[in-house]
């Protein structure tokens, strides 16, 4: 969510790293 990658990978990824960097 915060990179600016393509849809479908970043947001399963950034989902991820958002809730563990949190």
């Amino acid at each position: 969510r915060e990179f600016c990658e393509p849809e479908g990978r970043s947001i399963a990824w950034s989902d991820s790293v958002s809730l563990e960097r949190r």
